[in-house]
């Protein structure tokens, strides 16, 4: 198995590949990019705090796996998910799709990908893997609490004459014709 590490722009962000030869490729590979500079439509309700990965893995034997494991310079959410975009082979249109992953630390996911299967945007099986992809966590963000509708003062002061009056009505209704055995 061979290791290989690389620094991205994002000072301590990085990935290390192991498996099969693979390596990342550092030219092909953009690194941490602004999500909002990757793709148009994000997967409803999920933001995405350390951005979107672009990376090439070249190197490896045709069909086999790289292990990826993406160290993030902050903690990891406990509700986070990692989306990956680009094809499948259920759906070979670009589209977000969930990738699994483990938690191998607060900071740090692994990721399996195989070439030409799982994780692989360009599904050839040719020794390359290109996987863009992020940790994404969903949007909980509680909406604001909305004010109770209140009248105004002069109104609470209306309706109160206005019961004050149904109600003098009515004792006076009681008082003339007394209920009768």
């Amino acid at each position: 198995n061979a290791s290989c590490s690389a620094s991205f722009a994002t000072g301590s962000d990085f990935i290390t590949v192991d498996g099969d030869g693979w390596v990342v490729d550092r030219e092909k590979s953009e690194g941490f990019q602004d999500i909002n500079d990757f793709a148009p439509d994000l997967p409803a309700g999920n933001k995405f705090p350390f951005g979107f990965l672009q990376y090439h893995l070249v190197g490896g034997e045709f069909g086999s796996r790289a292990n990826v494991v993406i160290r993030y310079s902050t903690k990891i959410p406990t509700n986070a998910i990692f989306w990956k975009y680009g094809s499948t082979k259920e759906l070979p249109e670009p589209h977000w799709h969930e990738l699994p992953f483990v938690l191998t630390a607060a900071n740090e996911i692994q990721v399996t990908l195989t070439d030409g299967g799982l994780g692989d945007n360009d599904l050839a099986v040719n020794g390359v893997i290109v996987d863009p992809s992020g940790i994404g966590v969903p949007d909980i963000t509680p909406n604001p609490p909305r004010p109770v509708p209140t009248l105004p003062i002069w109104a609470v002061a209306i309706l109160t004459m206005i019961f004050g009056i149904v109600a003098s009505l009515q004792l006076t209704q009681v008082v003339r014709h007394p209920a009768t055995k």
